[in-house]
């Protein structure tokens, strides 16, 4: 039978989410696992693709629920048949939990943890290997409260290559290297290839000269705006934390506008 993870593709909690679902998915027999990494740009249009398909689970994690979805959640919650279960920390998601409960979709929600720590405590609590994952996911989402894990930031830049690359497959490939990672319980990260990492940091370092260079800083009234034009290279909370570091002396408000595929 098929089950289905709808969960972020964008960042590491999203991705994480991916892995220990699938994974908790595998474990059971003749379980075929499709994932819909979804983005906030295609919200709508990722959760319209699973609609009609024949699953009876189906687990959506690390998204924030907007009002655009009901319709499209109500379609899906009456024409599958499926279990649905909701795991998230974003409020948006807590304030529709009438609705979520209405359509019998179970919402698993917690302001002081990230999705993957949620699910590794719900459906993998045994499993070292789910534990440093969602420690991972944690950190990024939560800094601070956890130990960073420096395996985290080399995941945080194949997730972003693939995403600047606007490659599903790619993230496909690192969920399921992952993935057997958590289910044998042994050491394979074969997810790094060579070069990748490498290349990120070029285009990253590229990316960072530029909004150095190109920025615009202007005294609007009582306030210094920064403007700046940002690579979608770069994570959002990533370039969000570099400008408030480097330029917090010099501006008020910030003011980021991001490439395509936005992020």
């Amino acid at each position: 039978m098929k089950s289905i993870v709808i969960a972020h593709g964008e960042d590491l909690d999203g991705i994480l989410s991916h892995v220990l679902l699938g994974s908790y998915f595998s474990s059971r027999p003749s379980r075929e696992v499709k994932h819909v990494f979804a983005g906030y740009d295609s919200l709508n249009q990722d959760f319209e693709s699973v609609v009609g398909l024949e699953s009876d689970l189906i687990g959506i994690a690390d998204l924030s629920f907007n009002q655009s979805l009901v319709p499209i959640v109500s379609q899906l919650s009456d024409s599958s048949g499926a279990e649905i279960f909701w795991v998230d920390h974003h409020p948006g998601t807590k304030e529709k939990e009438d609705f979520l409960h209405e359509k019998n979709i179970q919402l698993y929600y917690s302001d002081q943890d990230c999705s993957t720590m949620q699910i590794y405590k719900l459906f993998l609590p045994d499993s070292i290997y789910a534990r440093g994952l969602a420690e991972m996911a944690q950190f990024s989402d939560y800094p601070g409260k956890c130990f960073n894990l420096g395996i985290g930031s080399r995941l945080e830049k194949l997730i972003s290559l693939a995403n600047y690359k606007n490659d599903k497959g790619e993230l496909l490939k690192i969920t399921k290297g992952l993935g057997r990672l958590v289910s044998s319980e042994k050491e394979n990260l074969q997810v790094f290839e060579e070069g990748k990492v490498e290349e990120y940091d070029h285009l990253e370092q590229l990316a960072f000269d530029h909004i150095d260079s190109n920025k615009v800083i202007e005294q609007i009234g009582d306030y210094n705006f920064l403007f700046s034009r940002i690579s979608s290279i770069i994570p959002t909370k990533k370039a969000t934390r570099y400008l408030l570091e480097k330029y917090n002396s010099d501006a008020d408000v910030f003011v980021s506008l991001f490439e395509a595929p936005a992020r």
